[in-house]
């Protein structure tokens, strides 16, 4: 390593060991000549931005700029804005504080193109900076508008749009990140997301959705899209989706293989359909598929390439021998400039290709919420990340929470026998159900600050309840707080649990409708235990001295890995039990009640009997019955 003061002598040095095999003190030598150095004025720095980021057409655009220059003071900062490109008058800068300057774009109309320049001049030299957004509400037509090169006129620009959503998050990534499709009635377009970072939590969509997307306009690989990823090291965004409505339907446009041919940038984003379809060449790969697949098809019109993504449930099924009717996204798949070529039609479905919908199997919740593989390669140790996220699944379970929501949508956890997980939505009130329901969930395997949820789709049909006792009840499995800590707690989230002989060592209780965390302990270790607004713990007196506690084992980690941040939820003040660990059995129902029964009549009843401890359960017949009319009714 060469090393020097800077003004007369260096000296070298090795790197490796630090100097020793080569030491400074033995390799010293004098510079020949001092330099006077350089001096330089480099021009000003501009760093605007635009406030709101993603104005409403009721609102002005507030430009604020950061100008900075060392050498010399600054002489003026200009504003230069046209809108859809006529050119308007130049407005001047104010120095507001330190070194930012502003000036405000009055507000314009819905689709209104706004370009602005930052000019900042000092000692005669001169920097611009360019960028521009789009006010208020935006036909997707207008956004995409490309150059010769394929590439978007306008990136990076913030943009509003109210497409209606033409396939949901799921379907062509199982990443649980948005790379979804939807269109207006002037184009189609993507709306992309990357699953970091994590906060604000990921906004799925459903087809047939009509919602506000708001982001800034990007491309990959050909596919124009608005990009909705929020800034890192920020828990707020002005970017993201708002459901409006769901359950519309959505009608393909009716395409020729001619016309897409002709202009297939016209169409790329769009769900469009093509008559009389056979496949030339190419099969439709196995699953579960490894990559996508391309097969050539044509309508006697022209050839054109069909996709098989392989996060669709396409993979698996025969590739058709006859004429069919093609449903798809058009999709570009191209990564050379110019971005013109390489262009197909995406099936989203079995059904896109008129075969019939085999319809969700029911999993069990274990296999719905599995964690065997790390996500980025697909091979072992675990990543604490559900191998499933971005995949739509059906479980079958009984409720064991409240809704711990509160307001629009539901948060309910349910149960089986192979584990128990959240499922949440943020718009659709599904239900209400009761603690002991049996209900069955289809939706998207998503993960929320290392909580795996599952979040079903708008339509009622997604959450629904079942026949009384489809799903055996669930008793609260006993664990400790050892077994919550860190990289521990995943093979319990989800789950009933019942912790013993606990202590409160900090926290209280919060006032009526407030949330807090309280810290617990027990012989094992400490751990969370958190309280609901939405429960009636809130504003009830902090437990005294060793209670035992029934809850949900969650999970609220912000930070990947998600391996700790594992509290437990009760629901009720009714799990806060005074005195420690209950009594190792437990009857339910209690008491037993058969409804009406007619003179002459009989009915039955079914009690489950739950022993925690290694004794065996005697039962001494003849049982008692007591109670007004006691002598009406036998036992047998």
């Amino acid at each position: 390593m060469l090393e020097t003061n800077g003004m007369t002598n260096y000296t070298i040095r090795s790197f490796d060991d630090n100097g020793v095999k080569i030491s400074p003190a033995q390799h010293i030598y004098n510079v020949d000549t001092a330099s006077t150095g350089v001096t330089t004025d480099f021009r000003p720095t501009v760093i605007p931005s635009v406030n709101p980021t993603v104005p409403l057409s009721t609102d002005a655009g507030v430009v604020t700029a950061l100008v900075n220059d060392r050498e010399s003071p600054i002489s003026n900062v200009t504003l230069n804005f046209s809108l859809n490109g006529t050119l308007q008058t130049p407005l001047n800068m104010t120095l507001v504080s330190g070194n930012m300057y502003q000036a405000t774009i009055p507000a314009q109309p819905n689709g209104t193109r706004v370009d602005y320049s930052v000019t900042a001049t000092a000692a005669g030299q001169t920097t611009s900076y360019n960028d521009g957004y789009f006010s208020g509400t935006t036909p997707i037509a207008n956004l995409k508008v490309l150059n010769a090169n394929g590439e978007p006129l306008y990136l990076d620009y913030a943009a509003r749009i109210q497409p209606t959503i033409t396939a949901g998050t799921g379907i062509y990534s199982t990443s649980g990140a948005n790379n979804d499709y939807a269109q207006d009635a002037t184009g189609g377009i993507n709306i992309s997301r990357t699953t970091q970072p994590s906060t604000p939590a990921i906004q799925p969509t459903s087809t047939g959705q009509i919602a506000e997307v708001r982001g800034r306009i990007g491309m990959l690989d050909g596919i124009f899209r608005l990009e909705v990823t929020p800034r890192f090291a920020e828990t707020t965004s002005p970017f993201g989706i708002t459901v409006i409505s769901s359950g519309n339907t959505v009608t393909p446009n009716s395409r020729t293989i001619a016309t897409l041919n002709a202009n297939p940038e016209a169409s790329e984003g769009q769900l469009v359909s093509i008559a009389n379809v056979t496949v030339v060449s190419g099969t439709i790969p196995p699953a579960p598929a490894s990559a996508d697949g391309f097969l050539t098809v044509t309508d006697g019109t022209g050839a054109f390439m069909l996709k098989v993504d392989r996060d669709t449930n396409v993979p698996g099924l025969a590739t058709p021998s006859g004429a069919f009717t093609l449903i798809g996204v058009v999709q570009q798949d191209d990564p050379l400039r110019p971005f013109t070529a390489m262009y197909s039609v995406a099936p989203r479905n079995r059904t896109d290709l008129g075969a019939p919908d085999p319809g969700a199997t029911i999993l069990p919740i274990g296999d719905a919420r599995v964690d065997m593989v790390d996500n980025t390669n697909g091979t072992p140790p675990t990543d604490f990340v559900p191998d499933l996220i971005g995949q739509q699944v059906k479980v079958r379970g009984v409720v064991t929470s409240i809704d711990f929501r509160g307001g629009a949508g539901v948060e309910y956890y349910i149960q089986d026998s192979t584990g128990g997980i959240t499922i949440f939505n943020t718009s659709t009130d599904f239900g209400p159900f009761n603690i002991g329901d049996s209900v069955e969930a289809f939706g998207l395997i998503t993960q929320f600050n290392g909580l795996t949820e599952i979040i079903p789709g708008a339509a009622q049909t997604n959450f629904v309840l079942l026949p009384p006792g489809t799903i055996a009840p669930v008793t609260p499995q006993v664990v400790t707080l050892s077994q919550l800590a860190n990289g521990l707690g995943e093979a319990v989230e989800g789950r009933l649990i019942r912790i013993n002989n606990v202590t409160i060592t900090s926290g209280t209780f919060p006032p009526t409708g407030t949330s807090s965390n309280i810290t617990i302990s027990d012989s094992t270790g400490s751990g969370t235990l958190r309280v609901d607004s939405d429960t009636n713990i809130d504003g009830t007196p902090t437990p005294t001295g060793t209670f035992s506690v029934i809850g949900l084992a969650s999970q609220f980690d912000t930070t990947s890995v998600f391996d700790s941040g594992y509290q437990i939820i009760p629901r009720s003040t009714t799990d806060i039990t005074n005195g420690g660990a209950a009594s190792a059995i437990t009857i339910t129902p209690s008491p037993v009640n058969f409804g009406t029964v007619n003179t002459g009549m009989s009915a039955m009843s079914v009690i489950n009997i739950n022993n925690t401890s290694t004794s065996t359960v005697t039962l001494t017949i003849p049982f008692t019955i007591t109670g007004a009319d006691a002598n009406q009714f036998t036992v047998g």
